[in-house]
């Protein structure tokens, strides 16, 4: 664990970041529900309250950060608190979830005891984990995995409306439909079930009445939350990725038409032009990466599956799913991180302009989250 080097500006920077795929910002979330004086309708993510004022991201690990797990790695999950909340210019550290010496970072900076017989430590520790072995950390995606885990987290803590929440809860449910539907005995069970088993399809909890239809598609009832979990994560992709393409395309012609100012010297405006021609490269390989895995899935499930009833075709990818799942998720969440952020930092300008310094430190948080992916 190190004191990051950040200065203020970055600081006030990612204090001020909304959640996004990259980034879970408890700090935000926390200093606006006190100041609103605000009761969460549930519990927080964190019983620590150090912990639930931290900000969490996924992070690119630089060669000496590697060092520091036992395992072959290039992503962590970084946990960075500040040393004042009420000021931000003292600085701040972090430490990466499961780093070597994880547990006794957890008791020398929020007392949480690993060894200890205490359920609120368990609870947190449960989470960490969820938050850790989630390739990205996106609002609906990771509310999700607390809540297959058990945990009535509120909705406040995560940056998206419940309107939205129901939207693609709908779509992903409509996805599924057409398999209840074929695992139905006859035309009646299927009009009278399919929602029902859609429904529980979308839970993962009841596998017992989903028995039957794991069955079919041969998918262990000890691996069924896991595999319907990345399915569902892999339709909640095809779902951001109807609206994320256009948005990428918004965001590199405003990369156009952006005047910056306050170059340093002419090098800076080349370094600048060069770095910016890279970004949008990786941020372009790294949607293609996303298209192309749908697209596939696509194929298999609907085209062979659904059109051919190829059952074979769907027991390989429900076989493979988790691995796709955790593949694509850094490269798509690192275009969403990144055009979220762009709207956040510029919504509302007619005229685009930013000191050169602060767009270089735009696109460098963007390298760091497309190389993740």
């Amino acid at each position: 664990m190190a004191q990051d080097a950040l200065d203020y500006r970055s600081i006030v920077s990612l204090c001020r970041t909304s959640s996004s795929a990259r980034v879970l910002n408890l700090f935000q979330k926390t200093q606006k529900l006190r100041a609103a004086a605000v009761k969460p309708d549930g519990e927080p993510i964190f019983n620590n309250a150090k912990l639930n004022s931290s900000i969490i991201l996924k992070a690119r690990l630089s060669a000496s950060e590697r060092a520091l797990f036992q395992e072959s790695r290039f992503q962590g999950t970084k946990i960075f608190i500040l040393y004042d909340e009420r000021d931000l210019r003292v600085g701040g550290k972090s430490l990466f979830i499961n780093e070597i010496t994880f547990y006794d970072l957890l008791q020398d900076n929020f007392g949480i005891d690993y060894y200890a017989d205490d359920v609120a430590a368990r609870t947190d520790l449960e989470a960490l984990n969820l938050i850790e072995r989630s390739p990205a950390l996106d609002p609906f995606l990771l509310r999700e995995r607390l809540r297959m885990a058990g945990r009535n987290v509120s909705p406040d803590y995560f940056d998206i409306s419940n309107g939205d929440y129901l939207r693609i809860k709908d779509f992903v449910v409509q996805e599924l439909k057409p398999l209840a539907e074929l695992s139905a005995e006859n035309d009646y069970e299927a009009a009278r079930f399919a929602n029902v088993i859609a429904e529980k399809l979308w839970d993962g909890a009841d596998t017992a009445t989903l028995r039957p239809l794991l069955r079919s598609v041969e998918i262990a009832e000890e691996d069924a939350p896991e595999t319907l979990f990345a399915w569902k994560g892999l339709i909640y992709y095809k779902f951001t990725l109807q609206g994320l393409a256009e948005r990428f395309t918004g965001m590199r012609r405003d990369f156009g038409r952006l005047k910056l100012v306050k170059y340093g010297e002419a090098k800076d405006r080349e370094t600048i032009e060069a770095l910016k021609a890279d970004v949008l490269d990786m941020l372009a390989d790294n949607l293609r990466t996303g298209q192309q895995a749908l697209a596939r899935y696509d194929e298999i499930y609907h085209q062979q599956f659904l059109g051919r009833q190829d059952a074979a075709a769907l027991k390989d990818f429900l076989r493979d799913a988790p691995a796709i799942f955790n593949s694509i998720g850094p490269s798509i969440s690192a275009v969403s991180h990144a055009v979220s952020y762009w709207t956040y930092r510029f919504r509302g300008d007619r005229i685009l302009v930013c000191e050169a310094s602060e767009f270089e430190d735009i696109l460098m948080d963007f390298v760091e989250g497309s190389r993740a992916g």
